[in-house]
Parts: structure tokens; C-alpha cells; sequence
């Protein structure tokens, strides 16, 4: 590598070029980025970047390019709940108990200070880690505000119906993602089905080895505080005094208001835990009228950084051919040099394939792959916090809090096909006793009910059925075909074609070839190897121009 330029990807601050010329400094980075960081899938880098900029912004493929950190450009508007009637009568559970929450409301402040609930609500809040993104904006109508999310699931209606995707299983495996099996909960409030698994298997919430989902994380009864950013802790008169003190407020300005969560409130809650920092008070002490539709998240963009069309990587007329065993996906950009800005991205199935599976995330599992950035997702990640202070003897059993901590993707048979998969997870391993066949367990050495240790692994097909008979060749989600794609900056997805690409110019002004630029954006494993030692050296990142 001695004198060549490697190429980089973009860096978190944008701006500076740079260039490894040193063998020694480029040998060194790949192993710091080895023992430290993404293993051997450094390719998922930056599609964990495009994941990032797709829940936060407006124009994902753009800072995605650029990367930068989408922190100091984050604006959030005031929650705004949604009215009753936007709740699909879909997501209504037929047979649901309304739960009762006791809030302490400042007379003076008019907000919610924190609130006391039992077992079951802190089950409900928890389990909305385990939610699918795809699920999530169903439930809210698709007009749920999370960046460009919404675009993307629009997206997948367009090409199924047009005839882009494998099967009529795999679009609902998009637009209805299901929660893994023994992700759901008792009161299911919100309808998300949950996947089957084809053979008998343990709970791993139940102490007793119940076969019967539905049971919940927490060990009830139980009285939990719940403050007004989802933290959850046990409840402790001493500490609910202390709280009081802390936000100076007097014992006679304190209220208690007791409210009942049904499916209306739970959808509430739901939509204000992703943008909200200030939960319960958005939702129950609101006093404006509802609007019947209104963007939940707006982020306002300083304009693009004159340096950005240097920082798109290479151009198409130069470049080495890409080896063949590098975990490397490849886009056309399309530059409008004026504004700076990507116009869309050309691509062919693979990297469709991986934008598509954003909606199959749990968002737990995107709290935890966005790290500090995860905190621009209203108050998950307080509650995600919440659960990993929790302690053991709270929960039913040891393993809910790694349930909840690392939700399963209930298409991760799927995903695991992917070219550059952002969550790469182990495969769920079956146990079972050599005799009581087929009783199941996911944790090796648990009791079988004839007492013999479950130790013995087996095999068991965790894909749907009905979409593993077409998964055979061809793409992941989407059909592998000649066709190519366009993907415009707000993750509109699409078939690529003359029409639309008129279409999008004229949408934005552009009436001059001259104005736009062609480039091609590669990444993999090296580029992110360099890009992360970089970054972690200079605390801010570049691009290398070849």
C-alpha cells in the first residue's frame, strides 16, 4: 500500500481531505478497528450512518455522504398527540385491560413531575423496544415524523405493488413486521403480531419453562417511578421526596391525578417516546386541540458545505475495479452541484435490499447501534438506559433484560442474506433433552419437565414459510433483476426511469445538465477501517479523492 492513495469514507465533521500514504499507519488502523470496533463487518459503518440520518433527517442520502454529526443540527417541535381516529382499528387488541397510571402533576407548572405504575406499564414501555420501525409507523398512520422513514415505508407499498418485490409475504414482512417469538406481552395494547416458531419451545421469561408467550419482562407486583423522560426505577418514598426538592417544588403544589392507559393512550405514548424529552406531560397534560396531521420531528440543515462534491469519494471515470471478495456495495450519485446537495442515488438491488431492512429493527436495536447518537430519538434511550440499571431480582428471569437490550429481528433468517447487514446477530440456538422431543429451549442446560438438562442442539427453521419457498436466489427483499432503482435524498424509493427522472427535476428547479454531476459513492471494509482510526485520531472525518 506504500505510496498509494486509499480511499476513505466521508467523516462525521465534513470538509478535510486526507490521504493514508503510510503502509505502517494504514496497517496499524486496520488492527485498532479490528480488536475495537465492528469484527470483521466494517462495511456496515455506513449503512449504520444512512440508518442514522433516515430516522433524524430530511435528506438522508446527503448526510449520510457527508456524515455529519446530525446532533448539532437537530431541532425538535413541540409533541403533538394524535387524534383517536388515526388509530387504525387494526392495531386495537380485542381482549385489553386499560392500566392506571398515577401522575403527580405541578399545579404551578402545569407538568407532569413523575408517576407511580405497576408492573404491567413498565412491561408495556419496555416492550416498545421490541417494536419493529416498520410496525411503528403503521401504527401511527405513516405520518409518523421519524425522519424519512415514512418515505422508505411508502416505498415498499409502491414496489409491491408494481412487482419489485419477491412475494406478496416479503411486503408484508416490510409494512407488517412482526415481533420476534416471546417478544410480546401480557394486555397487548398496540396489535403487533408476534412470530411462531415451528416446534415447541420454552419461554426464556418463564422461571417455569411455560411454553405460552405473552408473560412480560418484570416481576409483579411491583410499584416502579416513572419520570417524565421514560426513566423507570423502583419506587422509593425517599427518592420521590428528594425528586420534589430537586425540581424545588413544595408538597402543596403537588396533585395526584390517577389516568387509565387504553390503546388510544398507548399510541400516544408511543409517538411522543420517539420524539418527545418530556413524555408524560406531552401526553397527558396537553391542552391545545390535537392536529389532525402535523410533522412530529423537523431538522433544520445549514446549507451543504461548498467542499461536498469533493467529499462524494470518486468519480466515474477513475477508480480500480472493486476485488471481487470485498463486501463492497457501489451507488451513482447524482450531484446538484448549485445546491450541493444528492438529487438521487442510482442503485441496484442490494443496497434497496438494505434500506428496505431498516423497517424490520427493533428500535431498541437502534438505540443501541446509534450509541450517543440515539439520543435525538426522544426518550428511548433514557428508558433503554433504565433497563440496563435495572436490577436482575426485578425481572422474571435473567435473560429479559438481554430481551430488551438486544430485542431479535424476526426476519433476521432474512436479513442474514444481506449484503451489508447494520445488525448482524448470532443465530438463536435450540436445545433439547435427547428424550422429550419437541420441547425446546433457547438456554442450554435448562430443565427439561423430566427434569434432564436440555443440552442437546437441534435445528429449527425460524424463517416464515411463506416467503422461504422464493428466497431462493435473486435478492434479499426485493427481485434481482436488470432493473436498476432510484433513491431520492428523502428515501423515496423507486423504479428507475426517464419519466421519474424528469419528474424529480422538474420537482426541483432543475433545468440544466450542466448544474449536475455523476458520481459514484463505494464503501466497505477498508474505507470504513481508515475512516474510523481517522476520526478517533482527529476527532473528525474525511474523504479521499482519487
Amino acid at each position: 500500500m506504500g505510496g498509494e492513495v486509499v480511499e476513505a469514507c466521508c467523516g462525521c465533521a465534513g470538509g478535510d481531505v486526507f490521504s493514508w500514504r503510510d503502509e505502517g499507519v494504514a496497517a496499524e488502523a486496520v488492527v485498532l478497528v479490528k480488536e475495537q470496533w465492528w469484527g470483521e463487518d466494517f462495511g456496515a459503518y455506513l449503512v449504520l450512518c444512512l440508518l442514522k440520518f433516515a430516522l433524524l433527517s430530511k435528506s438522508p442520502l446527503t448526510e449520510a455522504v457527508r456524515c455529519i454529526q446530525c446532533s448539532s443540527k437537530k431541532e425538535s417541535t413541540k409533541f403533538q398527540p394524535k387524534r383517536t381516529p388515526q388509530l387504525d382499528k387494526s392495531a386495537r387488541t380485542a381482549n385489553t385491560d386499560n392500566m392506571n397510571l398515577k401522575l403527580f402533576v405541578s399545579k404551578s407548572k402545569k407538568n407532569v413531575l413523575f408517576a407511580e405504575a405497576g408492573a404491567d406499564v413498565v412491561d408495556f414501555l419496555f416492550s416498545i423496544l421490541t417494536y419493529p420501525l416498520g410496525s411503528i409507523i403503521r401504527l401511527l398512520g405513516k405520518n409518523s415524523g421519524f425522519g424519512c422513514m415514512d418515505n422508505l415505508y411508502k416505498s415498499v407499498e409502491h414496489l409491491g405493488t408494481g412487482g419489485y418485490l419477491k412475494s406478496e409475504e416479503h411486503t408484508k414482512m416490510l409494512v407488517c413486521p412482526k415481533l420476534a417469538p416471546f417478544h410480546s406481552v401480557d394486555n397487548q395494547l398496540l396489535q403487533i403480531e408476534e412470530s411462531c416458531l415451528s416446534a415447541v419451545v420454552m419461554d426464556p421469561r418463564s422461571p417455569t419453562g411455560e411454553v405460552d408467550t405473552g408473560k412480560g419482562y418484570m416481576k409483579g407486583p411491583g410499584t416502579f417511578m416513572i419520570l417524565n423522560d421514560l426513566s423507570v426505577a423502583p419506587f422509593s418514598p425517599v427518592t420521590s421526596v428528594a425528586l420534589l426538592y430537586q425540581m424545588n417544588i413544595t408538597i402543596n403544589d403537588v396533585v395526584e391525578r390517577v389516568v387509565a392507559i387504553g390503546p388510544d393512550e398507548a399510541l400516544n405514548l408511543l409517538n411522543a417516546s420517539l420524539i418527545s424529552k418530556t413524555v408524560l406531560s406531552d401526553v397527558f397534560n396537553q391542552k391545545e386541540p390535537y392536529p389532525e396531521s402535523a410533522p412530529f420531528l423537523s431538522l433544520l440543515h445549514d446549507p451543504s458545505p461548498p467542499e461536498f462534491i469533493s467529499l462524494t469519494c470518486r468519480s466515474m471515470s477513475g477508480g480500480d475495479d472493486t476485488p471481487a471478495d470485498r463486501k463492497v456495495i457501489s451507488l451513482k450519485l447524482l450531484v446538484d452541484k448549485a445546491r450541493n446537495r444528492v438529487i438521487f442515488a442510482e442503485s441496484r438491488h442490494e443496497f434497496v435490499d438494505t434500506l428496505l431492512s431498516f423497517l424490520t429493527l427493533p428500535i431498541g436495536s437502534a438505540v443501541r447501534l446509534l450509541g450517543p447518537d440515539s439520543t435525538a430519538i426522544g426518550s428511548l434511550t433514557t428508558m433503554y438506559n433504565s433497563v440496563s440499571s435495572l436490577e436482575s431480582c426485578l425481572l422474571r428471569t435473567d435473560y429479559c433484560k438481554d430481551m430488551l437490550l438486544n430485542p431479535r429481528n424476526a426476519t433476521e433468517t432474512q436479513c442474514s442474506e444481506l449484503k451489508i447487514n447494520v445488525d448482524p446477530l448470532e443465530p438463536v440456538k435450540f436445545y433439547d433433552c435427547h428424550s422429550c422431543y419437541p420441547w425446546l429451549s433457547t438456554i442450554k442446560d435448562r430443565p427439561c419437565r423430566c427434569k434432564r438438562p436440555l443440552c442437546r442442539r437441534v435445528n429449527v427453521d425460524q424463517a416464515d414459510k411463506g416467503a422461504k419457498d422464493d428466497c431462493e436466489g435473486g435478492g434479499v427483499f426485493v427481485k434481482d433483476g436488470a432493473f436498476r432503482f432510484m433513491i431520492t435524498d428523502d428515501l423515496q424509493v423507486m423504479a428507475g426511469s426517464t419519466a421519474a427522472c424528469l419528474s424529480l427535476f422538474r420537482k426541483l428547479g432543475i433545468d440544466d445538465g450542466n448544474k449536475v454531476e455523476e458520481r459514484t459513492l463505494e464503501f466497505g471494509e477498508l474505507e470504513v477501517m481508515l475512516h474510523f482510526c481517522h476520526t478517533n485520531a482527529h476527532h473528525r472525518g474525511a474523504v479521499s479523492v482519487i
